[in-house]
């Protein structure tokens, strides 16, 4: 029997917002087990990758374990890959960003392990052709894809082990083929099994590669000591194996069989379990049913162009935001000249800003996680800091497409804080609290994802952005616990309709938007104009609400400027305390107050209090934490992502007359 290629190995990466000591489980149970085990059977070679920011927590707490790596290393038992030093999504990336994270934990290998990598791995096989330059201009011989992109890239069956070439731009690099079969069986089959599936497709050219993720080892569904001795018995099978299958070296591989490969172009491409939830829900459910019924004609949905990475970006907005945030702090990053050092820091945190498990929602939480959304903003807002030049840097208001939807929106840049003005809503999108480097909106849509099921959930779904500043118009009946779940009647058309900016006073730093919309009001429709303006000051922010009656008769109903804020998640740390002695916890209950004129919030996680007055009275105000019911490694929990604030008047406007409102928004 001729000897059978094989490419063993992990790839391995921490979501960032992950505390030390669940970090250190892993470690525990999946990276120690792994490297202890493999390091037993010198004979079998490795290929494994490790973001750098997960080498840097196992430098600074297990410095043993980058020892045991270098010797394997210098035995050639281990080949390191690269990547992204911050496990970005390089789609998401300009072509400087995508070389400089690869670059830099290429150079960090280098430097730590004294070999230079010579293949990259991407991180949830995100795809585009686009990359090839990139990994071409640092070096890269090679890279891993999912077997099924092969698939998708029209690559047969009989074929579907052999690596090939693919081209962007007259670069060209090696992909090979990770084989989803044995990767699915790994550690769910008998190592046995592995070895026999192997063996009854020894006929078939090319190399079997096993590349699976390194956090699979701490399974809850296996004990650590079962792990080991699976991997043992595997290991074992391997050595007694040794005289037809042979563990290869992949640089070594790819030298050896250059002039030899097929070309093949691949879609945009990202895992298997990822490709359908960039999608609108209806089309994820139509895409699982068709799938259902092509099943019987056997497995033909590799060829069926589904979501791909970046257009999570349209299904959240949310993600989109971010990710226009990251676009904008990168443009003002490489405007910085002749200070080496200053850009350098801002680069450096704006690459930890691009992990990519805050642009999506998968096995992890991604977006739906408070804790990661929070810390991408705060890199994002230490690097815009960053580029201000100290002594030239003044405050201001810019008019342009910040957020990447085609429509202008007003930004004013200050000492303290910063304000994204949106004519969606008319609303604040973004709030940059600069000297605590927080977001105060790092909120999130909470949308309906297919592991809900038919039933929905009691937490509600949104069907707007959860900012600031979105004008209700609600009937008086209206309950908390109704407006809580979204499941109220909204009688104005104001939420999501398109402001118009009337004015941008850069003298004053002012913003004025106004709209034209209908309310209904005892079942008829009232017209009506809002004009909206927001003032700026170096602490505060003052919100005027003009709103005209353009009808002949009276116009009655309760207007409710909503807004939300993104608070610490310990109950007891954040409060809210109202003019009339009422308040609580802004984590727990619901808390429902009268007429009052002033509200205090403390956020003592983050050091934080803000401060709002009214001009008028409130009929009710309303204050709800919101919580989404989403998926972490297959268990749906709820998790609290914002609490929402809605002050609420009763407003009376006779024919053609106007009514007045201010708000002021204190920073202390």
């Amino acid at each position: 029997m001729r000897k059978v290629k094989l490419i063993f190995g992990t790839y391995n990466s921490q979501s960032p917002e992950e505390e030390s000591a669940t970090v250190e489980e892993y470690y525990q149970r999946a990276y120690k087990t792994f490297l202890t085990t493999m390091y037993n059977f010198p004979e079998i070679k490795l290929s494994l990758q490790y973001s750098g920011s997960l080498l840097e927590w196992i430098e600074a707490n297990h410095p043993e374990f980058i020892s045991v790596l270098q010797e394997m290393i210098a035995a050639k038992q281990i080949e390191l890959l690269s990547g992204g030093y911050y496990d970005p999504a390089f789609t998401l990336l300009s072509v400087p960003d995508r070389v400089g994270q690869m670059e830099k934990l290429t150079t960090s290998i280098r430097k730590t392990f004294g070999k230079k990598p010579r293949g990259c791995f991407l991180a949830e096989n995100v795809w585009d052709s686009s990359l090839v330059p990139s990994l071409k201009s640092c070096g890269f011989d090679y890279i891993y894809l999912d077997d099924n992109q092969f698939l998708a890239g029209g690559v047969t069956e009989a074929d579907l082990l052999k690596p090939v070439i693919t081209e962007d731009q007259g670069k060209i690099i090696t992909v090979i083929p990770i084989s989803s079969v044995l990767n699915s069986m790994f550690l769910r089959s008998e190592p046995s099994e592995l070895i026999d599936y192997i063996r009854d497709n020894s006929h078939r050219d090319g190399v079997f590669t096993i590349m699976f993720k390194g956090e699979y080892l701490n399974s809850p569904k296996m004990e650590p000591d079962k792990i080991k001795i699976w991997l043992d018995e595997f290991n074992e099978l391997l050595k007694e194996n040794s005289i037809w299958i042979e563990t290869l070296s992949p640089a070594k591989y790819v030298k050896q069989i250059q002039g030899s490969l097929n070309r093949c172009y691949f879609p945009q491409y990202s895992i298997n379990g990822m490709r359908n939830r960039p999608l609108p829900l209806i089309c994820q459910r139509e895409l699982n049913r068709l799938n259902r019924h092509l099943g019987a004609l056997g497995d033909v949905t590799h060829w069926i162009n589904s979501g791909f990475f970046k257009q999570f970006l349209s299904r959240y907005r949310d993600a989109s935001i971010l990710y226009s945030k990251m676009t904008y702090i990168n443009l003002l990053v490489n405007q910085i000249k002749g200070d080496k050092s200053r850009k350098k820091s801002a680069k450096e945190d704006l690459w930890h800003a691009q992990s990519h498990y805050a642009y999506w929602h998968g096995n992890h939480l991604g977006i739906y996680d408070k804790n990661l959304r929070e810390r991408s903003f705060s890199f994002l807002i230490e690097a815009e800091k960053t580029t201000r030049e100290k002594g030239i840097f003044k405050s201001g208001i810019s008019h342009f497409d910040v957020d990447l939807d085609g429509r202008k929106e007003a930004l004013y840049q200050g000492d303290n804080y910063n304000a994204y003005i949106s004519c969606r809503g008319g609303c604040i999108f973004q709030f940059d609290y600069l000297t605590k480097k927080r977001n105060l909106v790092a909120t999130v849509m909470r949308l309906e994802e297919t592991y809900h099921g038919n039933a929905g959930i009691k937490n509600g779904y949104d069907t707007y952005i959860r900012k600031m500043f979105h004008d209700h118009f609600i009937s008086s009946k209206c309950k908390i616990s109704d407006f809580k779940r979204q499941s109220f009647t909204e009688l104005g058309s104001f939420i999501d309709c398109n402001y118009e900016f009337d004015s941008l006073n850069r003298g004053n730093k002012s913003v004025a938007l106004v709209a034209k919309g209908e309310v209904l009001c005892n079942e008829v429709e009232y017209r009506l104009i809002i004009k909206k303006k927001y003032h700026f000051n170096k602490n505060s922010l003052i919100i005027t609400y003009d709103i005209e009656n353009l009808e002949d008769s009276v116009f009655e109903s309760m207007f409710a400027p909503e807004f939300n804020l993104s608070l610490g998640t310990i109950k007891e740390n954040s409060t809210a305390s109202f003019s009339d002695g009422t308040g609580g916890s802004l984590i727990g209950e619901t808390i429902e107050a009268k007429k009052v004129d002033s509200l205090s919030v403390e956020d003592k996680d983050n050091s934080t209090k803000i401060s709002l007055s009214f001009s008028e009275e409130t009929k009710r105000f309303w204050v709800a934490p919101q919580y989404s019911n989403s998926m972490k490694n297959g268990s749906i929990k709820n998790y609290y992502q914002f609490t929402t604030f809605l002050p609420q008047w009763k407003v009376k406007i006779l024919p053609q007359k106007t009514w007045a409102l201010t708000i002021n928004l204190s920073l202390n």
